[in-house]
């Protein structure tokens, strides 16, 4: 069961200022959850994170999304990248 996708004003402004690449794994990971969000009754927000490398520095994304499931959508509503 697949659930539609959506973006967060914030969250484009946010995706706009990483790499390329980087723009791609945060999409990779919206649509994973979209192509299998968890059950309804779970927790409605959701924070997944994952590391890459910039220029020889490890870096870290936090990815915040939303899950609506009576209408069923996903929402990224927050993008941080660390060092």
């Amino acid at each position: 069961m697949s659930y539609g996708i959506g973006f967060a004003p914030d969250a484009t402004s946010q995706l706009r200022d990483l790499e390329p690449l980087v723009q791609e794994m945060v999409l990779d990971a919206l649509e994973a959850l979209a192509a299998n969000p968890p059950r309804p009754g779970k927790d409605s927000d959701i924070i997944r994170d994952f590391a890459h490398s910039h220029r020889g520095e490890v870096r870290v994304v936090f990815l915040r999304f939303v899950i609506d499931h009576p209408r069923r959508k996903v929402t990224l509503t927050g993008v941080v990248e660390v060092e």
